[in-house]
């Protein structure tokens, strides 16, 4: 787990060439930090899933970096592994 940096947005953060995913099941790859957003007094742990987009997806022209995979984010207090939360709340 990470301590976040003082990035814009989640997302710039884990475009960082430096920030590790690990690979799960079904293509998935997961990552965890801890940061607190503006109006949090605390930090939080967010636990992120990626999952790389489809070819024909990937494609496409973007203005954004880091646009070849989809997202998604937990916020979340368990202490299971990135993977086992992930899985436990796309349920």
């Amino acid at each position: 787990m990470i301590k976040g940096k003082a990035y814009p947005t989640l997302l710039a953060n884990l475009t960082d060439v430096h920030h590790l995913f690990f690979k799960g099941q079904a293509g998935r790859e997961t990552t965890e930090l801890l940061t607190k957003l503006n109006n949090w007094d605390t930090d939080r742990r967010f636990v992120i899933s990626r999952v790389l987009k489809s070819e024909q997806d990937r494609s496409q022209l973007s203005l954004v970096e880091g646009d070849e995979y989809e997202y998604f984010f937990f916020v979340t207090n368990t202490t299971l592994e990135s993977e086992k939360v992930v899985v436990s709340y796309e349920k």
